[in-house]
């Protein structure tokens, strides 16, 4: 078994045990595990546009401010989005977050149809973000409201989503069950999505909000992007390794904890859900220029 899934099994019981635990300090660890791993995991970026590139970082100085403005210029510009229509940069965002998630969770997955893999790339992605949020909609929308500035519609049937969550749940572990029976992708891979489905089901269902998107995002996201990285790396410098990955992504790791602290600090008086907006938001600034790097990388090691 996987650390991943071993982790995350571990988690859910430990979750059932000691439930109330976990919901007092359930935003404290999705902080913990957020700021340890899921930030740090996109701080490379340069190192692997560079290596993409097939250029040097410290000797090709026109390359490297072409970089750095590019990837600024796609998070001014998306900060300039979320400025002018909140609705539409949310929705631009979670548009990419399903592709940039599905992506990583099925990226070794060989298919015999490409319909068959985009079809499934968006309903990987659909699985991890829509079956937490609706699971725990209640939490969700404080956080939304903040970020869109709505009220709770009255229609909105909380027990109702709850079910609807575990349902899209459900038919993600049939649909693949489905592609498998159709012989779109092997039994290896298979089993292990069905694993890895089942594993993510529990820790949606009987996990607190926070918590469960956090370890996602972490440790099921992060860890692996960041071991693809490494992997990568080592390709052209076979000396690379662990320890020289963590050398480099503590500078641009740093710099956005410490970001992300001082404008946190700076608006103390605001409650937690909108704190976590302001957290929610500069994560889809800081994904928009990762995610087309790393589209790229999948495309070229697809």
């Amino acid at each position: 078994m996987n650390f991943h899934r071993l982790f995350t099994f571990f988690l859910v019981i430990l979750s059932l045990i000691f439930g109330d635990f976990f919901e007092n300090y359930s935003l404290v660890l999705a902080i913990f595990l957020i700021g340890i791993l899921g930030i740090p995991h996109g701080a490379a970026d340069h190192l692997m546009f560079f290596t993409l590139s097939h250029r040097s970082l410290s000797i090709d100085k026109t390359a490297r401010i072409s970089f750095y403005a590019a990837y600024i210029g796609m998070m001014l510009l998306f900060i300039t989005v979320w400025l002018i229509s909140p609705f539409m940069a949310f929705l631009i965002f979670v548009l990419i977050s399903v592709y940039h998630f599905g992506q990583q969770n099925l990226n070794e997955v060989r298919f015999t149809s490409v319909t068959v893999k985009i079809v499934s790339t968006f309903f990987s992605g659909i699985f991890v973000l829509a079956t937490p949020l609706l699971a725990d909609f209640n939490s969700a929308w404080l956080i939304i409201n903040s970020i869109l500035q709505w009220e709770v519609p009255a229609i909105i049937n909380f027990k109702l989503l709850r079910q609807l969550s575990f349902l899209i749940g459900v038919s993600f572990g049939l649909y693949i069950s489905i592609i498998y029976w159709k012989g779109y992708i092997g039994f290896e891979p298979a089993l292990h999505q069905l694993l890895n489905w089942f594993a993510l089901l529990l820790l949606f269902t009987f996990t607190p909000l926070l918590l469960s998107f956090a370890v996602y995002f972490s440790v099921w996201h992060a860890i692996p992007s960041m071991q693809e990285q490494i992997i990568f790396f080592k390709r052209f410098k076979p000396d690379y390794n662990f320890k020289k990955h963590v050398i480099n992504i503590i500078p641009f790791s740093l710099a956005s904890l410490i970001f992300v602290f001082l404008f946190v600090n700076y608006n103390s008086s605001v409650d937690t859900p909108t704190h976590l907006g302001y957290v929610f938001i500069f994560i889809s600034i800081i994904t928009i220029p990762h995610f087309f790097l790393m589209n790229r990388f999948h495309g070229l090691n697809a």
